[in-house]
């Protein structure tokens, strides 16, 4: 599975992108499988949106990344990539590690302090050109909330 859908080949690796692409989404005990009508499960990120369903106006985002939380994207084509930020909110304050792959070195860590609305957040992106994924994990307390990221 990957974040490309009917793309043919990997996304650019410059601009925005919705959380909603995430291909990955775990909490640090692992991933979980929902059922339509399932109570969520407070301990794990999940998909979600405000308002009803509909076919325009799209504002779906990963609700509940707790500490340990991963959000996985792939694949992307970085040419020349020198910063990436997130548009986050929740009761969190640590930072967001960003890897190539989970459990791999870091390429880049966004510092962050919440409040309540959408706030953006910005870090040096420390990655080499060609074709990768990208992994979120969430370090410290409380809960945050992802609605896109922008590589620069």
């Amino acid at each position: 599975m990957t974040s490309c859908g009917l793309n043919g080949g990997p996304l650019t690796g410059k601009g925005e992108y919705p959380a909603y692409i995430a291909c990955n989404l775990m909490s640090k005990n692992g991933a979980i499988r929902y059922e339509f009508g399932d109570e969520i499960d407070d301990s794990h990120p999940f998909f979600t949106q405000e308002g009803e369903d509909r076919e325009g106006n799209p504002n779906q985002y990963i609700e509940n990344m707790t500490d340990g939380a991963i959000a996985g994207f792939k694949y992307f084509e970085f040419v020349d990539v020198l910063s990436i930020s997130v548009k986050i909110r929740g009761s969190g304050n640590e930072k967001l590690k960003v890897r190539k792959r989970i459990g791999d070195e870091i390429v880049s860590q966004i510092s962050i302090d919440l409040s309540e609305e959408w706030t953006s957040f910005k870090a040096p992106l420390r990655i080499e050109n060609g074709v990768s994924a990208i992994y979120f994990t969430y370090q410290g307390e409380g809960a945050i909330d992802v609605f896109s990221f922008v590589m620069e």
